[in-house]
């Protein structure tokens, strides 16, 4: 492992400030991604930003339609939340098939994303779902569409998960009834 230094913030703002002064930092929730890469030196970042106790990342909440998932929701509640039952049952599934159950009490939703985990499948659910990310940049909020989260949602904190449901809703589930 690297040496690096670890830094954790007490809002959304001073981890992006923290974030834009060393552009070899990267963020820290779950770490079950990023742990092992470090581990075996495929990664080598300045400093590790701990994002897991910053509560505007927390939170699952159904308004006009949208499901809002924060991004740093571990799999094992997303999975357990009526909320996300009842909004999108597919994806509430999807999370409760991830990893094994210390990887579900741990990983979380923007660390899978922006890792792009492979055992996760956030992406193509987001993209199934047209999805949209509230990435915090800056001073600056982005919504980034699910066509355009190559490009915007590597190296950026994610603030906030959005959903939307309808007939995505029913294209999700098709999905993970062909997958199981």
């Amino acid at each position: 492992m690297y040496p690096f230094r670890y830094e954790r913030r007490r809002d959304v703002q001073e981890a992006v400030s923290l974030m834009q002064a060393h552009p070899q930092a990267r963020t820290l929730s779950g770490g079950m991604t990023l742990v092992p890469a470090l581990r075996y030196r495929l990664a080598r970042p300045s400093h590790l930003v701990d994002r897991s106790r910053l509560v505007a990342l927390q939170g699952i909440d159904f308004r006009a339609g949208v499901l809002h998932l924060g991004a740093a929701m571990p799999h094992a509640q997303i999975a357990a939340s009526r909320v996300v039952r009842q909004a999108i049952p597919a994806l509430a599934g999807l999370a409760g098939m991830i990893g094994d159950q210390q990887v579900r009490q741990r990983d979380t939703l923007g660390g899978s994303i922006v890792n792009n985990d492979p055992a996760a499948d956030y992406r193509s659910a987001v993209v199934g779902l047209g999805g949209t990310l509230l990435v915090q940049a800056s001073a600056q909020l982005l919504e980034v569409d699910s066509d355009r989260l190559e490009r915007h949602a590597s190296g950026l904190i994610l603030h906030r998960k959005w959903w939307r449901d309808r007939m995505a809703t029913r294209r999700a589930s098709r999905l993970v009834a062909k997958a199981a």
